[in-house]
């Protein structure tokens, strides 16, 4: 799905703060985000595909082996401006703390946010997202139940009844029941200029708990609850994205990426 540009969205956050554990020894020495893809990394392959969908400024949200992705990042063509915003305690507290430290370096309007471990194989999945004219957008993988598990960030969608643009997210949680659940977030969204202030606001407000504890995904579904935010879904094909955890999961996403590119060339 195409859309006319009905936003003016120039800037991204990038979560690349954590360190990859499930994909030792790999990550022993490099960020997970720097794990290369056929000849390139996730990040610059994702930075340049954020330059050509218009992105203007990328604020990276840094913290285990920060100055490395610096260095692989530095006098990189094709990519759009950088801000890094390191996470001194990226290793103490959860993602939703390094949306809170990337938010201070990002201007008051809508931005696209991103997790740092997603291989997207089609940028027009990225400018679908910033193109889509409705409030909040989270990219979703429509599933069954059976397909869900724990590790899952599944999202409910209202009533049937509403025309599918329509739906909103009601229900967003790794700790959603598969059976009530419609699919999975795949951790890029579109978070618009109405809710950055009051989002800000209550990542600075959490308590120490939540800190350790919450992803964003939770804070954006204490604003759906309580009625400040309004989110919607975008559905994305499952072929042409993955987000990376295990080494099962690199090896899956070089095949997945080699397949898109065979099919590309003929």
């Amino acid at each position: 799905m195409t859309h006319e540009l009905q936003r003016n969205l120039k800037q991204a956050i990038l979560l690349v703060a954590g360190r990859g554990s499930r994909l030792a020894p790999l990550t022993d020495t490099t960020p997970k985000c720097l794990l290369e893809m056929n000849g390139q990394s996730l990040l610059i392959r994702l930075l340049r595909q954020l330059k050509d969908s218009g992105i203007e400024k990328a604020i990276l949200v840094t913290g285990y082996l920060a100055e490395k992705i610096e260095a692989a990042v530095e006098g990189q063509p094709g990519i759009p401006e950088l801000v890094f915003a390191k996470n001194e305690t990226w290793d103490q507290f959860n993602n939703a703390d390094s949306l809170r430290v990337g938010m201070q370096f990002a201007d008051e309007e809508s931005f696209l946010l991103c997790d740092g471990d997603l291989l997207i194989c089609e940028s027009q999945i990225i400018r679908d997202l910033i193109c889509d004219k409705r409030e909040n957008i989270l990219g979703a993988s429509l599933q069954l139940p059976r397909n869900l598990g724990e590790e899952e960030m599944k999202f409910q969608l209202e009533a049937i009844d509403v025309a599918w643009g329509a739906r909103r997210v009601i229900g967003l949680s790794k700790g959603l029941e598969p059976r009530f659940s419609h699919g999975e977030s795949m951790g890029m969204q579109v978070v618009g200029a109405k809710i950055f202030s009051k989002l800000k606001s209550t990542l600075e407000n959490l308590n120490q708990a939540d800190r350790e504890n919450k992803y964003y995904e939770d804070i954006f579904a204490r604003l759906i609850r309580s009625g400040d935010a309004k989110f919607f879904a975008l559905a994305i094909q499952p072929e042409f994205w993955t987000e990376i955890d295990t080494l099962e999961d690199l090896e899956g996403a070089r095949r997945m990426l080699t397949k898109f590119q065979s099919q590309a060339a003929i």
